[in-house]
């Protein structure tokens, strides 16, 4: 799981391009992020790269949210950790 996250800078995150649960080929980047720091939070609650995700999808809000209800409730639930 670790050596599939990207990072630029003091940022890091998972990419999806394809939601499976709605069959759809949409930018899924959130949600994959948000499953992969409930993982991590769970087995490495001190790596760095939990701070790095939490801060990606932070910054990766629109308005307060990330786009739509769904993503809104994984991003959350993936911070909440």
């Amino acid at each position: 799981l670790i050596a599939e996250a990207q990072s630029r800078g003091e940022l890091s995150w998972w990419a999806g391009d394809r939601d499976d649960l709605l069959f759809d080929d949409v930018e899924t980047s959130v949600e994959a992020t948000a499953f992969a720091l409930q993982a991590l939070a769970g087995r490495e609650a001190a790596a760095p790269l939990l701070s790095r995700a939490a801060r990606w999808l932070l910054l990766n809000r629109s308005g307060g949210a990330w786009g739509s209800t769904k993503r809104t409730a994984m991003a959350v639930y993936g911070l909440l950790g």
